[in-house]
């Protein structure tokens, strides 16, 4: 009986190795059929990427010409605002040299004004008429101030020949 349950040992060992090498084989072929399913993928994987690595390569390349395009455009913005604010300056600096020019020329027009009117004081002193006087002031060169300074002028020659109108009568 011992040879008997060696030989049944033997068959069940032969068939669990048959059993084995076939789940093995099972388990192998699975494996390969998955290794072949991920060679697949990593090289659809790899198109991908290069497809994508493409698209990067054109998106930066749009983006350095828009780049370019701006600067060249604010580059021409500036030039030009360049060019209003220094025709601008020009223009200030004209408008500036005029109002000085008038100022200059009013102050003298001022100046011949005032010599006129202490003009008209000495001819009221030595006993001219008012018409006279302001006939001798033309109806541009009356000013509010000179017109004033003529009213004072005019009162002080009044006051003086009322006295000395009232040293002769006493």
């Amino acid at each position: 009986m011992k040879v008997i349950d060696e030989q049944n040992v033997l068959i069940e060992t032969c068939a669990e190795k048959g059993k084995k090498n076939s789940k093995l084989r099972d388990m192998l072929s699975t494996l390969e059929s998955s290794i072949a399913h991920l060679e697949e993928s990593m090289g659809e994987m790899n198109e991908t990427l290069e497809a994508i690595k493409r698209h990067t390569n054109e998106l930066d390349s749009v983006k350095d010409f828009n780049i370019d395009a701006l600067q060249a455009f604010f580059n021409t913005i500036v030039v030009k605002l360049t060019k209003k604010n220094d025709a601008l300056k020009v223009g200030m600096i004209a408008m500036k040299e005029e109002n000085e020019a008038t100022v200059i020329t009013l102050n003298i027009k001022i100046e011949e004004l005032e010599r006129k009117l202490v003009v008209c004081g000495v001819v009221m002193v030595r006993g001219y008429s008012t018409q006279f006087v302001f006939s001798t002031i033309k109806g541009d060169d009356e000013p509010k101030k000179a017109s004033l300074k003529l009213c004072l002028i005019l009162s002080s020659v009044k006051t003086k020949r009322v006295k000395e109108n009232e040293k002769k009568s006493t």
